[in-house]
């Protein structure tokens, strides 16, 4: 049975096919997306094809389908599932890289096509959409900000956010903690996807005088709850599991090299608690169902991947029996550098082009009390003290501070004026607000925004907001230099 937000999200995904055959749905983890997905392929009269990112994704798919009572098979020749003559077939990416032209050898044409995890690109997936150009696709993820998805995917349909699925309940709401020093990563290199290099990086991690000890603060924060890891690579991971071993608390570390026995074998005992610390650096991010996860260990700094961010911290949000609130380490410094996820937002999928302006970014910026390292949206001020501590600064500039050991601290939410939002979408809207309080024509914000930020602004239509200071303040500063320069 589906819930209120599941219904609605099936009706605008109706709705949007009948002009878009290729939509992507945008839920949050622990929304219930394959729950969505049994619903469109109950319906659905002719075959479907489930696809997933990864062959361990497969028998948790399957197994949720069984529960739901959907006949199927798995295309996949070495499993006990295979059954080729079922009408829907779960797929792995890798299998369906062998046998890409298996629905034309068959004389098959898939009335529906499912890729769950959308937002990770292949070409397989993407040479398979254009081998079977009238079927219907979806699109599933809770992160479709890659940069390109739009070049293959026409619609976004985002029928709910994480913040109100929290408040309802679906997800359980999650205290965070954050060092109360800046890292500094200025001697580490950026690669060409953004990140920094995982070798250079896993070495600086491992040093003890960067963080706050991870053991010292899961004890102080989390000790004895089920916790997930994400590590820099997998000798980071590998010794993370060996601290806590050494402690006596029972870990394992799983990777990409991992068998697939090895692999469940260790899911399945963190499932029914023999194992309490489960490590990984990407094994764990991606469609990994395990709602008994009450606390995320983020020991792996992510400079500008908002997708990979919000991923890692969506797997501990599921609701479970017993569990009402999680709890979210943060080593590496993401949520005050990316923000909190349920800030982060992009209105459109990304074509790639280089004028694209469809980039995920937090809506609200996250600051830091000097004192104490607390963490919220809200600078603290002399009228405005820190929650946390009370101290009460004057706004100034902050020097960069060297990374040393030290605990880690509470992060809360507050809102902030910013002079200038990394939402580029709220700031011409309330430029769009402004130019409607003063009666002039949209166009005004249209320029004004372009010739603040040097190029046109985000596309589409959207509503005014009623401006904040920051906007006012800028305006008259606009304003004046115009008039130097027109002088």
């Amino acid at each position: 049975m589906l819930r209120d937000f599941q219904h609605l999200a099936v009706s605008q995904v109706l709705d949007a096919w009948k002009i878009y055959p290729k939509i992507i749905l945008q839920l949050p983890t622990g929304a219930g997306k394959t729950h969505i997905a049994a619903h469109f392929i109950m319906e659905e009269k002719g075959h479907v094809a489930f696809l997933v990112e990864r062959k361990t994704l497969v028998d948790q798919a399957s197994k949720r389908f069984a529960e739901l009572g959907i006949d199927h098979g798995i295309n996949q020749a070495d499993h006990p599932g295979h059954s080729p003559n079922k009408r829907v077939q779960i797929w792995s990416v890798q299998t369906l890289a062998r046998r890409p032209h298996w629905y034309t050898n068959h004389g098959i044409e898939p009335s529906l096509v499912i890729v769950d995890e959308a937002h990770i690109q292949h070409r397989t997936t993407y040479k398979f959409m254009e081998n079977h150009p009238q079927t219907k696709w979806l699109g599933l993820t809770a992160t479709p900000w890659a940069r390109g998805l739009g070049k293959h995917w026409q619609h976004l349909v985002r029928p709910v956010d994480m913040r109100t699925l929290t408040e309802q309940g679906y997800l359980v709401p999650y205290t965070a903690y954050g060092s109360k020093h800046e890292l500094d990563f200025s001697n580490i290199r950026v690669m060409s996807t953004g990140e920094w290099d995982a070798k250079q990086l896993g070495e600086k991690m491992k040093q003890t005088e960067i963080v706050g000890d991870i053991w010292e603060n899961w004890c102080l924060r989390a000790e004895g709850q089920p916790t997930l890891v994400s590590a820099v690579n997998i000798a980071h991971s590998k010794a993370i599991v060996e601290m806590f071993v050494s402690h006596g608390v029972p870990a394992a570390h799983i990777d990409a090299y991992t068998d697939s026995h090895t692999t469940r074998k260790a899911i399945k005992a963190f499932d029914s608690g023999d194992i309490l610390v489960l490590s990984s650096v990407t094994k764990l991010a991606v469609g990994l169902d395990s709602p008994r996860a009450t606390c995320k260990v983020l020991a792996k700094p992510i400079r500008e991947s908002h997708a990979a961010h919000v991923q890692a911290i969506g797997r501990v949000l599921r609701p479970h029996p017993g569990k009402s609130r999680a709890i979210l380490i943060d080593h590496g410094g993401n949520i005050q550098r990316l923000g909190f996820p349920e800030d982060i937002y992009q209105p459109e999928l990304s074509t790639g082009s280089r004028s694209d302006s469809q980039v995920a970014k937090s809506e609200r910026k996250v600051h830091k009390c000097k004192q104490c390292g607390f963490e919220s949206h809200r600078l603290p001020t002399h009228l405005s003290p820190c929650l946390e501590c009370g101290y009460a600064p004057e706004i100034r500039k902050s020097p960069r501070v060297i990374q040393i050991q030290g605990e880690l601290v509470e992060l809360e939410r507050a809102t902030i004026n910013s002079r200038k939002p990394k939402d580029h979408v709220t700031w011409y809207r309330m430029l769009l607000g402004y130019a409607e309080e003063r009666g002039y024509k949209r166009g005004w914000a249209w320029h004004t925004y372009k010739w603040q930020h040097k190029r046109s602004p985000p596309g589409g239509w959207y509503e005014p907001l009623p401006p904040t200071d920051a906007v006012i303040r800028f305006v008259k500063a606009m304003n004046r230099n115009r008039g130097r320069k027109k002088a």
